[in-house]
C-alpha cells in the first residue's frame, strides 16, 4: 500500500509505544516538487501552443495533466475558451466507426478534465453516436488490447468506472502490465495510473512503495530544465500527473472529470515515546 499502516510496536522493557518508521512526508506535492520556474516554463508552453494554429500532437494531453496538478493555476491562464475551441475543431467526428473511436475517446476524455459542460459539442453526428457506442461496448469485450489501450481514456471519458465493458481477465492483463513495467520508472508510473483510475479496487495489490516512488522522483529529476532552460514539458507533465495521482489519498472519476484528493497534511513518522500509565501495584 502507498502509506503503511501505522501499527505501534509495543516495547515493554521501556514502556513505551513506538510508531514504526516508515515515511515522514506526502511522496508528491506539485506545489512542493514543481519549481517556479518550471511552472513558468510549463505555462509559458501552454500559451505558445494553445494560440498557434496548428498545436503539436500532444499537446491536449499536456493540457489535460497541466490541469489535474493545478487547476487554478490552469485557470489563472485565460486559455479554458482557446482550449475548448481548439479541442472540439481538432477532432469533429467525420464519420462513425470502430478506426475513429480511440482518437475521439481520448479527446474527450480530455474535454471531460478541462471543460466538462462542452463535451457534446464534440460530436458532428450525436444521433448516430448512440449506436456506436453500443457497438465500442461490444468490441471492447471482445479485444482486450484495445480495452487496456483506451481504458483510462473511456473511464473519464464517459465520467464513471464500468468494469463490465472490458474483458473479465482485464484487470489482470493490467496488473501483470503494471509489474512487468516496474523496473522502468516512466511505463510503470502510466500504467499504475491506469490500474488506480479504472480498477481502483485492485490497486492496492501493486503494494506500491517507497523505491517505486524514489525511481519516479529520479526520472523526473533528469526532466527538470537545471541551468539549460529547456524542458521536455509533454514527457514532464505526464510523469508529474501520473506520479501525483498515485500519491494521492483519493481518486475519483465523475461526469466533471478527475478529482486528485492529496493528503492533506505530512504524515510525522519519526520515533516518538509515549509515556504510558503508570502500572500499579495493589
Amino acid at each position: 500500500m502507498l502509506l503503511d499502516s501505522l501499527d505501534r510496536r509495543l516495547n515493554i522493557k521501556g514502556l513505551t509505544s513506538e510508531p514504526a518508521q516508515k515515511r515522514t512526508e506526502v511522496p508528491f506535492d506539485p506545489n512542493r516538487d514543481i519549481s517556479e520556474q518550471e511552472w513558468t516554463l510549463l505555462s509559458r508552453f501552454m500559451r505558445e501552443h494553445l494560440e498557434s494554429n496548428i498545436p503539436h500532437r500532444d499537446f491536449y494531453s499536456s493540457a489535460a495533466n497541466f490541469y489535474q496538478l493545478d487547476p487554478r493555476r490552469w485557470n489563472s491562464l485565460g486559455l479554458n475558451d482557446f482550449f475548448r475551441e481548439k479541442a472540439i475543431n481538432s477532432y469533429r467526428l467525420p464519420k462513425t466507426g470502430a478506426a475513429f473511436w480511440p482518437p475521439l475517446i481520448a479527446r474527450g476524455a480530455q474535454l471531460r478534465i478541462i471543460a466538462p459542460d462542452h463535451i457534446d459539442d464534440l460530436f458532428s453526428y450525436p444521433d448516430s453516436l448512440q449506436g456506436d457506442f453500443k457497438k465500442m461496448r461490444t468490441s471492447f469485450k471482445r479485444n482486450q488490447g484495445m480495452s487496456i489501450t483506451v481504458a483510462e481514456e473511456y473511464t473519464i471519458f464517459f465520467g464513471k468506472r464500468d468494469p463490465s465493458v472490458y474483458p473479465d481477465n482485464t484487470y489482470v492483463q493490467l496488473l501483470n502490465l503494471c509489474l512487468a513495467d516496474r523496473d522502468n520508472p516512466r511505463r510503470f508510473a502510466k500504467s499504475a495510473s491506469r490500474l488506480r483510475i479504472v480498477f481502483p479496487e485492485h490497486f492496492d495489490k501493486l503494494q506500491l512503495g517507497k523505491d517505486d516512488l524514489r525511481g519516479m522522483k529520479k526520472e523526473l529529476d533528469g526532466l527538470r530544465p537545471g541551468s539549460r532552460g529547456f524542458m521536455d514539458q509533454d514527457t514532464f507533465l505526464d510523469l508529474a500527473r501520473n506520479m501525483y495521482l498515485l500519491a494521492a489519498q483519493e481518486v475519483t472519476v465523475s461526469d466533471k472529470g478527475v478529482q486528485i484528493i492529496p493528503f492533506k497534511e505530512e504524515i510525522n513518522l519519526e520515533p516518538t515515546a509515549i509515556l504510558l500509565p503508570e502500572q500499579r501495584r495493589f
